[in-house]
């Protein structure tokens, strides 16, 4: 039941990072976002950019999630 809270309590990006197996640094510098600024996000503290949701997106494989805001992004290779 422990483990449930846990959960409960993890943030939804981070939980899917982790359940990925990714750690942060990694997973920010692919997605071209500073460690830092994606703590912030994943603690609730601060958000992303369109482009910086997209790009994180597909580098953690949510693919539902990317097909819906690349409409929205005029360019996915620029750094916000």
């Amino acid at each position: 039941m422990h483990s449930d809270r846990a959960a409960e309590a993890t943030p939804p990006l981070r939980a899917i990072r982790l359940a990925r197996g990714r750690k942060l640094r990694p997973t920010a510098r692919a997605a071209k976002i500073p460690a830092p600024h994606l703590s912030r996000v994943e603690r609730g503290q601060a958000q992303l950019s369109l482009p910086a949701l997209l790009r994180l997106a597909n580098e953690l494989g949510l693919t539902e999630l990317a097909a819906m805001i690349a409409p929205y992004v005029l360019e996915t290779n620029s750094d916000d």
